[in-house]
């Protein structure tokens, strides 16, 4: 009787490893990608949103991620999808989980200092240990109500009443780090070198297109300004 005992013992310790060894086990994951209003002063989204009006002073996107690990990483490319004309992109940013979290909303933002061009764009992110791109799209066009926001972060509207979701979740709301300081000293350096082939050769697409390139990877409102009018100028012109 006791060697019975004692052989369940084990055998339910045994499976109990397993299933702590299965959960640990389990692989990142970007469960969501999806478009908002604005982000709000903890970094939570704002209202969900499919479009934007072409004043909104800024477009935001979020990936709700799960088993993430410390310094894992999210990037985030944007797109331009003018008719007819390939994508064009127009700014990437890449954003840093610090500490190991069952779940983590990483988001991305981008501004300009005049009215976004109308028309489709969408948003590619892909998390750290993943092949697969997530896609979301969205469109710009005029008469979209869009609740209001800042680059700076203001408290959104309440949105409709969803189901609540108990999950612990953290927010990353996109503060330079040590490492991303440092990677826009790489894009500075990088733009004044575009910037020099450029002015050297005005007439040849490939400058210009690397330029346009350069200027959308500092991910700032007037960098990506410039970077938008240089895009629409070549498709414009092919």
């Amino acid at each position: 009787m006791r060697k019975l005992f004692f052989l369940c013992m084990c055998s339910l310790f045994l499976f109990v490893g397993s299933l702590c060894v299965a959960e640990a086990a389990k692989p990142p994951l970007l469960a969501e990608l999806f478009m908002a209003s604005g982000v709000n002063p903890d970094g939570s989204p704002g209202e969900r949103v499919t479009a934007y009006p072409p004043e909104a002073p800024l477009l935001a996107v979020f990936a709700e991620c799960r088993n993430v690990s410390a310094g894992m990483k999210v990037r985030f490319v944007w797109y331009f999808a003018p008719p007819g004309k390939e994508k064009l992109r127009f700014a990437e940013y890449t954003a840093k989980n610090p500490v190991r979290q069952k779940a983590a909303i990483f988001h991305s933002t981008v501004s300009l200092e005049k009215e976004w061009p109308e028309g489709d764009y969408y948003v590619e992110a892909r998390l750290d240990g993943e092949k697969k791109m997530k896609t979301v799209r969205f469109s710009v066009k005029k008469g979209e109500a869009v609740s209001s926001v800042s680059a700076g972060g203001v408290k959104m509207p309440p949105a409709a009443k969803e189901k609540q979701d108990t999950r612990e979740q953290v927010y990353f709301t996109g503060k330079d780090t040590a490492l991303e300081k440092e990677e826009r000293a790489r894009s500075e350096t990088k733009l004044a070198e575009k910037e020099a082939v450029f002015r050297k050769n005005p007439a040849d697409i490939s400058a210009v297109l690397n330029l346009a390139d350069a200027y959308a990877a500092m991910n700032d409102a007037a960098s990506v300004s410039l970077a938008l009018a240089l895009y629409k100028g070549l498709a414009e012109s092919s």
